[in-house]
């Protein structure tokens, strides 16, 4: 019921592996609905990263460590924005 709400997990993912001639993955593939969830997924780590940044900025301790977890956090809003916005732009229809 939970998953339901929040939809972070996904309901029986299909995924295809295309391979080249030796046999090795080329490219991973996931159904559309499965994507959709874990674009909900970068999201909540987008959010999650932004509070991180601020609890940081409240911490006391060093400074490495709260650069550290700041560097932690941008790192995650980084990949995970770059990420949300190339499966976004791939899902505009032309």
């Amino acid at each position: 019921m939970v998953n339901e709400m929040l939809a972070l997990i996904p309901k029986d993912p299909v995924m295809t592996v295309d391979r080249n001639t030796k046999g090795d993955p080329t490219r991973y593939c996931v159904d559309a609905k499965t994507e959709d969830v874990l674009q909900t997924q970068r999201l909540a780590i987008i959010a999650g990263s932004g509070l991180l940044i601020y609890g940081a900025f409240k911490l006391k301790g060093s400074l490495f460590l709260k650069a550290g977890a700041i560097a932690l956090a941008a790192g995650n809003i980084y990949l995970h924005m770059n990420s949300y916005a190339t499966v976004r732009k791939a899902k505009q229809k032309p």
